[in-house]
């Protein structure tokens, strides 16, 4: 078994494909004489987070002409940044009495793909020494 890895990890699970590729010569790499497209589980094992990619069987590096045999694998990946964007928001909470209290929080994502926005309030009144309702 042949184990490679490629260039980004993180592929998004299910999105590869692999072909063993065959070209003309190292004088002329952009003739390609074949392209095989190998099966997951048969030909190959792929680990999309680390990238890895297991061949079940040798591949060998040329063919019957000695023509250079390739493999591309084409994936796509989860982007690890995006867009610079503000998150922000705040929690306070306010005692109006010694029995009532109120509170409100806030939160914004301003993610362009994901935007993001939540608020809410809460009130608590004390009834006594141990007994209190919150909302």
């Amino acid at each position: 078994m042949n184990h490679y890895a490629v260039e980004r990890p993180n592929a998004i699970a299910n999105t590869e494909t692999v072909e063993a590729c065959c070209k003309k010569s190292l004088t002329k790499p952009a003739v390609v004489l074949s392209r095989t497209r190998l099966a997951r589980y048969s030909d190959y094992d792929f680990e999309p987070f680390s990238g890895r990619i297991l061949f079940r069987e040798p591949v060998p590096s040329v063919d019957e002409n000695n023509n250079p045999i390739y493999i591309r694998i084409s994936y796509e990946v989860e982007e690890e940044f995006g867009d610079k964007h503000w998150v922000g928001g705040f929690d306070a909470k306010v005692k109006l009495s010694d029995n009532v209290s109120f509170g409100a929080a806030y939160a914004k994502d301003n993610d362009k793909q994901t935007p993001y926005e939540i608020a809410g309030a809460n009130i608590e009144v004390k009834l006594g020494s141990k007994t209190y309702v919150a909302s």
